[in-house]
């Protein structure tokens, strides 16, 4: 899945990759038909979802959980979702240092380091990945709180490494009301 014919900075090779796991756990399956001059043509198949089984979904949806400003540190090298979550987590009463990448939020977390509470950071990104990156925070900080996000299967893009000391890896897409929970039972916790 890690193949891409664009060049450097303009894609990863894994959007294929996000949108089959997005479909399996979903409980879907997807089918690809190729062929030389004739293209590529994706099954995407999922189960059947009733209206009163969607409701009562709706119905069970967790509430978001306010915070009290404290300091948030997001990497994400995708600007509209790293822009998207901040905007959420400022809604909910967060304070938010962005980074777009790995080592911008590293150099961050080394000048703020007494300001910031959490560590919100995607897996995947180019150069310094999440793992990495909460590794060697980790080596300056043993306790804070470190939520890994990706949109791919967790033992292929972490190589099972990502079992790091408080942190937990999230999987993608998720939903803020999720993600609020998550947030505030970490920083309750740390």
């Amino acid at each position: 899945p890690f193949f891409t014919t664009k060049e450097p900075g303009k894609g990863t090779g894994l959007g294929l990759a996000m949108v089959f796991g997005a479909i399996t756990r979903h409980g879907g399956t997807m089918e690809v038909e190729s062929s030389p001059e004739n293209g590529t043509t994706f099954h995407i198949y999922l189960p059947l979802v009733t209206k009163s089984s969607v409701a009562f979904n709706i119905m069970q949806s967790p509430e978001p959980v306010q915070g009290n400003m404290e300091t948030i540190l997001l990497a994400d090298d995708e600007e509209n979702l790293r822009t998207t979550t901040a905007e959420v987590l400022l809604g909910l009463g967060y304070h938010i240092i962005e980074a777009s990448n790995g080592e911008q939020a590293l150099s961050l977390y080394m000048q703020h380091q007494d300001q910031i509470d959490l560590i919100f950071s995607d897996i995947v990104m180019p150069g310094i990945g999440g793992v990495e990156l909460a590794k060697e925070i980790r080596k300056m900080d043993a306790d804070i709180p470190i939520i890994l996000a990706t949109g791919y299967d967790q033992e292929l893009v972490t190589s099972g490494k990502a079992d790091i000391d408080k942190s937990r890896v999230l999987t993608k897409p998720y939903a803020f009301e999720s993600l609020s929970q998550l947030i505030s039972e970490m920083l309750t916790a740390s």
